[in-house]
């Protein structure tokens, strides 16, 4: 066990039975300690670190739903944080089935809803330098775009990555739209996108790992 595990699994486990239990002022309390770790010269790395990025992720899920500060800023933070963490799980789970990577990108998608626009900051910068350098790996769609459009695209790749769950399991989604009051239009919404229908599902997952990775040598720089 890593020192990043013995510290950060007991926040994270703590964090989730609050939030089982429905105490809403505990889990923010609780949620507020784990971020604290990371919030100070090297917490990056314990993020990088941590070898169950998909409870990590998820964590920083719940902090963009419990926001207790209601700031801009950090919210971004656990936007970007929470986004790595699904793709770096997504593309480095062990022993992957359709059924697993269903899992992930389910919560990729969740994510994406609760965190989408404290993204765009994050994902605007990094297409404005990707332009500027080039980049091939984006097209000039995405470029004249923006951020928008690219996050649109990964919502899409969410969701039908999501479908070996979701046609197995249709009440899987009842939890989200029961908590989430719009969650079922974003998720129509992101189905219907007849525009990404044509678009490779690995190019559009080459360009989410393209920003985790940028996410990732920032944290591990922090």
């Amino acid at each position: 066990m890593n020192y990043s595990e013995q510290i950060i699994t007991p926040l994270i486990n703590e964090s989730v039975k609050f939030a089982q239990d429905g105490n809403f002022r505990k889990t923010q309390e609780s949620l507020n300690r784990l971020y604290n770790l990371f919030n100070k010269p090297g917490g990056g790395k314990l993020i990088t670190s941590y070898p169950y990025k998909q409870e990590l992720g998820e964590s920083f899920s719940m902090m963009l739903e419990y926001d207790w500060v209601h700031d801009s800023d950090i919210r971004e933070v656990w936007a970007e944080n929470g986004f790595y963490c699904f793709i770096k799980a997504i593309r480095e789970q062990e022993n992957a089935t359709a059924e697993s990577q269903a899992v992930l990108m389910l919560g990729l998608f969740a994510h994406l809803y609760l965190g989408r626009k404290s993204l765009m900051p994050k994902v605007n910068n990094i297409l404005a330098t990707a332009r500027r350098r080039l980049e091939p790996i984006f097209t000039l769609d995405d470029y004249n775009h923006n951020a928008e459009y690219l996050l649109n695209q990964f919502a899409f790749m969410a969701v039908y990555g999501a479908r070996p769950l979701i046609v197995g399991n249709p009440e899987t989604l009842d939890y989200y739209t029961e908590r989430f009051t719009d969650f079922e239009n974003f998720f129509k919404q992101s189905v219907s996108r007849r525009e990404f229908m044509q678009l490779n599902p690995f190019s559009i997952f080459n360009k989410a790992k393209f920003i985790a990775q940028i996410i990732e040598s920032i944290l591990n720089d922090m």
